[in-house]
């Protein structure tokens, strides 16, 4: 059994450590797609939009949830006890 927890343990640190990295590439894959689609023709200029919009409040999302872990984790651990 604690090798269930040690393995949870590492996965939870490393999510932790790329969790604003992710966050801060996926807004800059949102700005650069939507910034490519606006030098295309109309026809594909929405999905390239649709594209970044996606990119850009995933990206947003990412930064919250891991902005937030901590507390989540900490709310959790008291009612688990």
């Amino acid at each position: 059994m604690a090798g269930i927890v040690d393995i949870l343990q590492n996965w939870q640190a490393v999510l932790r450590a790329i969790g604003p990295i992710v966050s801060i590439l996926l807004i800059l894959i949102g700005g650069l797609g939507y910034g490519f689609g606006q030098t295309q023709p109309a026809e594909s200029r929405g999905r390239w939009q649709v594209m970044a919009t996606g990119a850009f409040v995933g990206g947003v999302m990412v930064a919250a949830i891991t902005a937030t872990a901590d507390t989540f984790e900490k709310i959790a651990e008291k009612l688990l006890v």
